[in-house]
């Protein structure tokens, strides 16, 4: 090694020598700083779980759940309710069965979607099912109200 290169690295040496305790408190003052930030970000995270909005948040939630234990307790109530109106008719079909007891579980079941639900994306499908099921229940309810006066107007003839 030449006398220049030696110099050079003890030049270097000694300026790191000297101006290591300017790094030091830099990197002090840095890691202080970001102990402050971090403080100052969890007291906001602290202040926003006790916000207002995150406790109307947190009783929405709990009237969600209180509303569909109560669709729960109404939905087998109130099938039980429309069957026992259709047994108590003198002329009831099992079509007629099919057609009043799909359309109390498509009703609840769609109420119980919309209520469970949190965000909108989730609702389409589940509606879209419910709405086919709904559909077909009323379409061949309707067929088969308009093929009765037909097979008994063709009889009579």
């Amino acid at each position: 090694m030449t006398i220049h290169a030696r110099s050079g690295v003890l030049i270097t040496l000694v300026l790191l020598f000297v101006s290591w305790p300017l790094f030091a408190d830099t990197s002090a003052d840095i890691l202080q700083q970001l102990d402050d930030e971090k403080s100052a970000v969890q007291a906001q995270k602290q202040e926003e779980m006790y916000s207002p909005i995150a406790e109307f948040r947190a009783t929405q939630e709990q009237n969600r759940f209180y509303l569909l234990i109560v669709l729960l307790i109404i939905m087998p109530l109130s099938l039980l309710l429309v069957l026992w109106f259709i047994k108590k008719s003198e002329d009831y079909t099992e079509r007629a069965v099919i057609n009043a007891s799909g359309l109390v579980l498509v009703i609840q079941a769609t109420t119980f979607v919309v209520i469970a639900s949190p965000t909108t994306e989730q609702l389409t499908a589940a509606i879209g099912v419910l709405g086919a099921i709904a559909g077909y229940l009323f379409g061949s309810a309707k067929t088969s109200h308009q093929a009765k006066p037909d097979a008994r107007n063709s009889s009579d003839e």
